[in-house]
Order: C-alpha cells, then structure tokens, then sequence
C-alpha cells in the first residue's frame, strides 16, 4: 500500500512548503514522521506574546490570539528539545504594547521568554514588536548576545538607549522602524549596522538629510 511518508524527502519538502498553517497542524497529528516534517515548518517562524496571550506559530503569521496555557512554545521545546534547533525567527509582542498600542507588559513572562530564547542556538533573526522597558531589555540583549547564528535584529520600536547594545557584537544588521521624535543618529553603538529603516510619518527632507547619512543603510522606506 502507498503511504506518503514513502515519497522522497524533497518531494514531502515541497509538499508542506505548499500547506497553510492549519493543515500542517492537521498533518502533524498523522504520524511521527509526518509530524516531523510538518514541525520543521510550523517553528520555523514563531510569533510569541509576552503579554497575556500565547504564540501564533507558522510561515504564515494570523492574528489569532490564544491562551498562554494553550500555545505556549517554550513547553513544546521542553517537551521536545529538538525543535529549538528548527526555529530560525522570532517576532516577539504585546497585543496591548506595540508600535501600534499601549498597555502593560507581563514582565514575568517576558523574563521567561528572554531565557528560553538563549537555548534557540539556530535562530538567525528576531523582530521586536513592543516598547521594551530598560530592565527587560537589558535582560533580551543578554540572551540575544550568545547566540552563534544570530545575523539581524529588527527593532519597531525604538530600543532604550544603552551601552548594552554594544554586547550585540555577534549581529550584523540593524532593521529600526522610526516615527517623529525618535533620534537613531545619537546611538552610535548601533548605526554603523543599520541596514533598513522605516520610516513612519518623517517628512522626506529630514529623511534625506539624516538618514540617508548612515554609511551602512542599504534600504530606506515609508
């Protein structure tokens, strides 16, 4: 009888770079070999909530909140140490506190998250999406400092202004999103890497005039 798993590897590869994120749930529950296959896509990208809410996970981000205690990653890489060395970017957020929102952080959890991230010794590169308070930040850039094969860190909302940033030697590339009033020219420690900016709401002038000054901006958009 003809069994799926029987296919070449490249052929199943191409198969689930193919599926949504709701069939690969679904095609994880079949078998362990399928279930392999379809966790090498599904944590390949994880979006993580430090607020109150869990993690959305997938190539394809949905804005599909669920509870901690549901969608909890880091009891998946417990569980199953091996997948920590399939994650390869992480965005992590708070729903109420992002570029977009205001409202507090779990900072329990958010000191949580920044240790499990120390062990995602594969993971290349993380987005931040909410406005880190200092003592959290201090304790991300810690965790993010030891990672071999981390190359990019991109920030939405503008990082505190700390010497720690300069423990981030191991990063090549800066990506910054930046709205009026935010100064990235006065963080020397981070503006020989910044590689891409969006900018939100800069008239085009100081754009051109400041920005474009950065000797290793690659991308500029609005």
């Amino acid at each position: 009888m003809f069994r799926i798993q029987h296919l070449p590897y490249e052929v199943l590869r191409c198969i689930f770079d193919c599926l949504d994120r709701k069939s690969l749930l679904d095609a994880a529950l079949t078998s362990r070999a399928i279930n392999e296959l379809a966790s090498r896509r599904l944590y390949a990208s994880v979006r993580i909530s430090v607020g109150r809410l869990g993690a959305v996970y997938g190539p394809q981000y949905h804005e599909i909140e669920v509870p901690i205690r549901v969608r909890n990653p880091f009891d998946a890489f417990a569980r199953q140490p091996e997948l920590r060395q399939i994650v390869k970017h992480i965005i992590l957020y708070n729903p109420l506190h992002s570029h977009s929102y205001n409202g507090s952080v779990n900072v329990k959890h958010e000191a949580v998250c920044f240790r499990e991230l120390a062990l995602l010794n594969e993971l290349q590169t993380i987005t931040i999406d909410y406005d880190l308070k200092r003592s959290g930040f201090d304790l991300l850039v810690e965790s993010l400092s030891n990672l071999p094969r981390l190359q990019e860190v991109e920030w939405r909302v503008l990082p505190p202004n700390s010497a720690s940033l300069q423990r981030l030697s191991n990063v090549n590339r800066f990506s910054i999103w930046l709205k009026i009033g935010d100064d990235v020219l006065s963080r020397s420690c981070m503006t020989t890497r910044i590689c891409k900016i969006t900018a939100i709401g800069l008239p085009e002038p100081i754009a051109d005039e400041k920005l474009l000054s950065l000797p290793g901006l690659r991308e500029l958009s609005g």
